[in-house]
């Protein structure tokens, strides 16, 4: 992918939470914002360490232009600024993609959709109060009670230097699973909570076919980058089944993810 530099992942627990009391926002009209607007929120959250809200831009359908793919390298020197030009393109592609996935092949409302918080951890701040707890340190989770995915901008900017542009995509795009499985009541009917995490890795991998194919914003070597990613963050060896954190083997998160990326009924491969 390129917007700017590259993506990976070393997801700690992207573990669906529940509950979360979000702030009052001032009301009032406010102009949407474009895609530089919100590459320079994602951005100078990382430069200032301030949290921040990500409001989606409403720009043009997300198409491949002078920074609108994503590369295939780490760039141990890349600024937070190639960091949110490039997430905000992955932003930009999910929300597209499932605004028409979902009334497409589910009959399903998609909107309103899922908000976006980046956290920076501090002593005052790890992520928004989600139940009685919150997400911390190098974490990102989906909380169904308001529907919100969270992310700890640092842990991603990490990745996105560490691994490669797509980590971080890929990270989003899983929580980004979860928003689709509330909005399609599937999260209170699993048995364990590992068949919902599973399920969010094949989700993501349906996006990844559609962002490359469609959208055509990766470049060679971005899945494998997301291989590499799943298999990094694959639970320890010996992980009970009915763990509640459990996220799947290297090998069961890998398999799902192409079984969404591989399925030609799409995102719908992944709820038959």
């Amino acid at each position: 992918m390129r917007s700017g530099s590259r993506w990976s992942i070393a997801v700690v627990a992207m573990l669906v939470s529940l509950s979360i009391a979000l702030p009052v926002e001032t009301q009032g009209p406010r102009p949407q914002p474009t895609q530089g607007d919100v590459q320079a929120t994602i951005a100078e959250g990382i430069e200032r360490r301030r949290s921040a809200y990500i409001p989606l831009p409403n720009d043009q359908p997300v198409t491949r232009g002078a920074a609108g793919t994503l590369e295939t390298e780490p760039q141990p020197n890349a600024t937070p600024d190639d960091y949110g030009a490039d997430l905000v393109l992955a932003l930009r592609s999910l929300e597209q993609y499932w605004s028409e996935a979902l009334p497409k092949l589910f009959e399903r409302q998609y909107r309103p959709a899922p908000r976006l918080y980046q956290y920076v951890p501090s002593q005052r701040d790890n992520g928004l109060p989600c139940g009685k707890t919150v997400p911390g340190p190098r974490n990102a989770i989906y909380c169904p009670a308001n529907d919100t995915i969270q992310w700890d901008g640092n842990f991603l900017f990490g990745l996105y230097k560490e691994f490669g542009d797509f980590s971080p995509a890929l990270v989003v795009a899983h929580e980004w699973g979860h928003a689709v499985q509330q909005r399609l009541g599937l999260i209170s009917n699993a048995a364990y909570s590992i068949q919902i995490e599973l399920q969010a890795d094949c989700l993501a991998g349906a996006w990844t076919r559609h962002a490359e194919v469609v959208h055509k914003i990766l470049e060679p070597g971005d899945v494998d980058e997301g291989i590499r990613t799943l298999f990094e963050v694959r639970d320890r060896v010996g992980t009970p089944w009915f763990d509640p954190s459990a996220h799947g083997t290297g090998q069961q998160r890998i398999q799902s993810f192409n079984n969404g990326y591989y399925a030609q009924s799409g995102a719908r491969g992944c709820v038959n």
